[in-house]
């Protein structure tokens, strides 16, 4: 027991020095990240609450489900657009 809890102060020091150095600075990310992310978030909702929509026996809610489908995924297609090409950037 005496020699668990001595190995513990030993290390468990050592751990709390090894803290004591300056953190590194936090990550940022650009316009083109946040914006991207969010079209892709917003269009798998759409795409999701349009392919609920067209299970319904109504025309009109069908039509707009498909629609939203439509949108949805040309809306998260160009979120993941927007991502590659603002990776591609950073490259070169």
């Amino acid at each position: 027991m005496r020699i668990a809890l001595a190995a513990l102060l030993l290390f468990g020091s050592s751990a709390a020095r090894a803290g004591d150095d300056k953190p590194p600075p936090p990550h940022r990310h650009g316009t083109a990240w946040y914006s991207g992310w969010s079209l892709i978030g917003t269009g798998g909702v759409a795409t999701l609450l349009g392919t609920a929509l067209t299970t319904r026996d109504d025309s009109a809610s069908s039509t707009t489900g498909w629609v939203l489908v439509g949108v949805g995924t040309a809306t998260w297609v160009g979120g993941a657009v927007i991502l590659r090409l603002s990776e591609r950037a950073k490259r070169y």
